[in-house]
C-alpha cells in the first residue's frame, strides 16, 4: 500500500484511508475501503476514483471519517489512545432511514462548543469563527427547505 494509507485493524484486514488533515496533533482521516488483502498503489488509485474491485468493500466518498491522535506526536500520550468516528448520512432518509449524522448535526455540536468556549474565554476569533459556523447551518437549511419547496429533496437531482 502507498504511504499514509495503510492502517492494519484485526488480524487479516487492511483499510485504504487518506489523511485529510493534521490539526494540532490529531490525524483526520477519511475511510476509503476495507480489503482482506493488502491491495497495490493502482487497486487504491482504483477505489479512490469510485471503481470497484472484487472482494473489496470500498465506501461511498464523503461518508466516512476517523480522528486519532498523531501517534508519532511529541506529546502523545499511549495510555489517552482515543478514536473518533464520523458516519455521515449515506442516502436519503425516507429511502435508506436516518443511518448517520449531518452536516448540520456536526455544526449544531461545534456551535454549542463554542459558545461555551467564548463564554469562558471570550475574544474577537471566537465570534468571527462563531458566525461563520451559524451562517454556514443558515445556508443548509436554506438549501433544504429550497430542495423541499421545489419536490427534489432526498433525490439525487440538482
Amino acid at each position: 500500500m502507498s504511504k499514509n494509507t495503510e492502517n492494519q485493524i484485526p488480524d487479516t484486514s487492511y483499510a485504504v484511508i487518506d489523511i485529510i488533515g493534521e490539526p494540532s496533533n490529531l490525524s483526520v482521516q477519511h475511510l476509503v475501503a476495507i480489503s482482506d488483502n493488502e491491495l497495490t498503489t493502482e487497486q487504491e488509485d482504483q477505489l479512490r476514483n469510485g471503481q470497484s474491485i472484487d472482494n473489496v468493500f470500498s465506501y461511498p466518498p464523503g461518508y466516512y471519517y476517523t480522528i486519532t491522535p498523531d501517534l508519532e506526536a511529541q506529546d502523545f500520550d499511549h495510555e489517552r489512545y482515543f478514536e473518533t468516528h464520523l458516519h455521515f448520512q449515506d442516502g436519503s432518509v425516507p429511502v435508506e432511514g436516518i443511518n448517520g449524522l449531518t452536516n448540520e448535526a456536526l455544526l449544531e455540536v461545534l456551535i454549542h462548543r463554542m459558545n461555551i468556549l467564548d463564554a469562558k474565554f471570550p475574544c474577537k476569533e471566537n465570534k468571527i469563527a462563531l458566525k461563520h459556523m451559524q451562517l454556514a447551518l443558515s445556508a443548509f437549511k436554506d438549501r433544504s427547505l429550497s430542495r423541499k419547496l421545489r419536490g427534489v429533496e432526498g433525490k439525487n437531482v440538482i
